[in-house]
């Protein structure tokens, strides 16, 4: 049989594809249904590699991924002190960095006790330096608020251009490159050839010996795409990788005390479903006192009174779901969390914005040690290069316990 290359195929002629054709001239082909295979083995025990395996991965042709984070314009900024002729007003903010987030014709909606209780809109005429100046818009005829203490709050609305207006301040935005390694994942199941073909007490097979390597090769993994740390160590045999774990890499991150109650259980809500653009429904995997401290009476009955609570199945997980006003969060116990020491921590993903990037498509590849004269056994070694990365920082957070 014939292959004929061209730009965006590889033309089989005088012969049927098969699958083994398949893999000869693209390894990655089928990764889908190896992955599908994989997902099967143990799902409860490797949730974050089971969810990355879940989604299409991306194949990458280096070990070294460049990949770029985004996030939004920030929204608001709270207010240090506050000037008004009850026409012109100017907010001065903590710092330049907090004034970037305004520009020319955006309107802005004040909060907190100046606002006391009422919508008060402005329209932003100018940016100096701290301050932020403005048109007062309503719903009084002035402003002038008798009370400016406390935590006031300027947040930022739509646009208004005038009728003859065909431009705007232009707002662009250039994502930041960062870069992830990819780890190269081994493992290797030998039989002895006579043990194989001898008489067991337990009949276990070459395959199940592979199950078994698969499993232990996969929780290896879930620990390093969790909290291993990113470092490339050049050898004789070449480069080694170090894969960053997405536990790094969450932007947000959240203080759990020892008992939760509603109000630190709707604030958790709050800060991990608001401030972005990500997903209404979120994935909370933790250790085994992180997820107990949701299970508590005081915990459980505030839950209960949020949301229901009850059992689904996604990415062949078995998921507890907590439903809140602010999204959906699907609770599950890590092993992973335990094993390294972070039992009261926990990580809140987003999966649309969980990415697994793959340079070696999992594989097993026989080994032939007795052609070789090495040895009289049958041998596979199973490998993957990969790594995952977090998109969207803001999207996800980390859950740490309060430390005594």
């Amino acid at each position: 049989m014939e292959t004929i290359t061209t730009t965006h195929a590889n033309h089989m002629v005088g012969g049927p594809l098969t699958a083994a054709t398949v893999e000869t001239i693209d390894n990655g082909f089928l990764l889908p249904d190896i992955d599908k295979r994989l997902l099967k083995i143990r799902p409860m025990s490797t949730p974050i590699d089971q969810i990355s395996r879940s989604a299409r991965a991306r194949s990458t042709a280096s070990m070294e991924v460049q990949y770029f984070a985004v996030d939004n314009r920030p929204m608001s900024s709270p207010v240090t002190s506050f000037t008004s002729d009850g026409s012109e007003c100017t907010f001065t903010l903590p710092s330049k960095q907090e004034v970037k987030a305004f520009a020319i014709t955006d309107t802005i909606l004040l909060t907190g006790p100046m606002a006391d209780g009422k919508p008060h809109t402005f329209y932003v005429t100018g940016v100096s330096g701290k301050d932020v100046i403005c048109t007062y818009i309503g719903p009084d005829a002035n402003f002038n608020p008798t009370d400016q203490t406390g935590d006031n709050t300027i947040v930022r609305m739509g646009r208004a251009a005038a009728e003859l207006d065909v431009q705007t301040p232009q707002t662009t935005f250039i994502p930041r490159s960062q870069n992830n390694f990819c780890q190269i994942f081994k493992s290797q199941v030998e039989l002895g050839s006579l043990l194989s073909g001898g008489l067991k007490q337990a009949e276990v097979s070459f395959t199940d010996q592979q199950e078994a390597a698969i499993i232990d090769m996969r929780l290896g993994m879930e620990r390093n795409f969790l909290f291993g740390s990113k470092r490339k160590i050049a050898g004789e045999n070449g480069n080694t990788y170090f894969t960053e774990g997405i536990w790094h890499q969450a932007a947000k991150e959240f203080e759990l005390p020892g008992n939760i109650d509603s109000t630190i259980f709707i604030e958790l809500c709050r800060q991990a479903f608001t401030g972005h653009g990500g997903a209404s429904r979120k994935v909370l995997i933790g250790g085994s006192k992180c997820v107990k401290s949701l299970a508590t009476p005081s915990a459980g009955s505030t839950i209960k009174q949020v949301g229901s609570v009850e059992t689904e199945i996604h990415w062949g997980l078995n998921l507890k779901v907590i439903s809140t006003n602010f999204g959906t969060l699907y609770v599950v116990h890590s092993e992973t969390f335990d094993l390294c020491g972070h039992e009261g921590d926990g990580m809140i993903i987003d999966p649309e914005y969980l990415q697994k990037y793959v340079r070696i498509p999992f594989s097993a590849m026989q080994l032939d040690l007795k052609k070789s004269g090495q040895r009289n056994s049958d041998a596979v070694v199973l490998t993957e290069a990969s790594c995952l990365v977090l998109r969207y920082p803001e999207a996800h957070m980390r859950l740490v316990a309060k430390r005594s």
